[in-house]
């Protein structure tokens, strides 16, 4: 995929304007990584978010043996530590050769101080991810508890 087309389709940025999407995308960084690439390893301190231009990554906890997550071509990751400045929760590789979008978070925060509806934009984008993956979550473990109490 252009690069300029996965930044256009990235979640937080949906919604933006042409040259608000320019400057994100004169900002990001392709690379190529060779497969078995790790990209960062869990409890990394977190510093930029990925788009996966081609190819895949599996996202891997703790053994680092087990994937609980493949993200392919379109996809992104890395992005949620942005909001909080943390580390990172799980190891990312490469499963395959791949080309990967970096978006630096320093990079990415300069831009949107130059363009604060930008900022807005992003920030609506990522509270309404954000509130429904918390709203999912909350519905699978009320579901659970009822199966839980239903069984014993």
């Amino acid at each position: 995929m252009q690069q300029r087309d996965l930044v256009r389709d990235f979640y937080l940025l949906r919604g933006a304007a042409h040259e608000d999407l320019a400057a994100v995308d004169a900002v990001a960084e392709r690379s190529r990584q060779l497969a078995g690439t790790t990209v960062f390893h869990e409890g990394d301190r977190a510093d930029a978010m990925y788009l996966v231009a081609h190819g895949t990554v599996e996202v891997l906890k703790a053994d680092n043996e087990t994937a609980i997550a493949t993200l392919g071509t379109g996809d992104e990751f890395g992005e949620v530590a942005f909001f909080h400045d943390g580390r990172r929760s799980a190891t990312v590789r490469t499963r395959e050769p791949t080309e990967l979008i970096k978006v630096s978070y320093t990079r990415l925060r300069d831009v949107l101080a130059q363009r604060p509806t930008l900022a807005l934009l992003l920030y609506r984008n990522g509270c309404t991810f954000l509130a429904k993956r918390l709203r999912q979550t909350t519905t699978d473990v009320s579901f659970a508890r009822e199966l839980n109490r239903r069984h014993l």
